[in-house]
């Protein structure tokens, strides 16, 4: 099922007065979307409604940062950017656990670099189908606060439980394998399967 889910607060800076008792996710979309176009077109998934998915991301109570990339940005370069905009909100007043990092694929890459870059200030995070080679090969990756995983049961980017076991300042795990049948594309849509674990779990690791 596909949200029908009316937008909140979405933006694509962290703001100059950001609400102190807010929560916030900060989300990265994925390889497809980076250049100009917000709403670009793959020949298997269809359309990556990134306005859509940052609409129901805010939906009904969270703010979201959401940066559109430019194309061919470096993951680890982009990675810094999401690094500023936590201490930005931190340093505005707000707390560390009121942020949540939150990346699918490409985006999920990004966003566990600088997860690993913010040791000093644990963040929780959300990694969506981006537990690919990288992991191996980067192995002084690793995540800080809390970490849920999701990924899709028939895509071919699966669970994200080694990067997790490395991970050895982890507050909490938990790893959600949804079935939609729509491979990678499953998260091109702003679909329940996978928005309502993450914000049942953010409610959870929040109380």
């Amino acid at each position: 099922m596909v949200s029908g889910a009316v937008a909140g607060t979405v933006y694509d800076h962290v703001p100059d007065n950001p609400p102190k008792d807010a929560n916030y996710i900060i989300y990265s979309h994925g390889l497809i979307v980076e250049g100009t176009d917000e709403r670009p077109v793959h020949p298997d998934y269809g359309v990556y409604e990134f306005p859509a998915i940052k609409d129901a991301l805010s939906e009904p109570d969270f703010t979201v940062i959401a940066v559109h990339r430019p194309a061919g940005i470096a993951a680890e370069e982009h990675s810094k950017v999401l690094v500023k905009m936590v201490r930005d909100l931190i340093v505005k007043g707000v707390k560390p656990a009121q942020i949540t990092l939150v990346g699918f694929s490409q985006g999920g890459y990004i966003t566990g670099m600088a997860s690993a870059q913010l040791s000093d200030t644990p963040i929780d995070t959300v990694i969506m189908a981006a537990c690919w080679s990288w992991t191996e090969k980067q192995p002084d990756v690793k995540l800080n606060g809390n970490f849920l995983s999701i990924y899709e049961r028939s895509d071919a980017v699966g669970s994200c439980k080694r990067l997790a076991d490395r991970s050895d300042h982890l507050k909490s795990f938990k790893e959600v394998e949804i079935n939609t049948g729509k491979k990678h594309g499953a998260f091109f849509q702003p679909r329940d399967a996978w928005l309502n674990p993450i914000k049942e779990w953010i409610g959870e690791i929040k109380k």
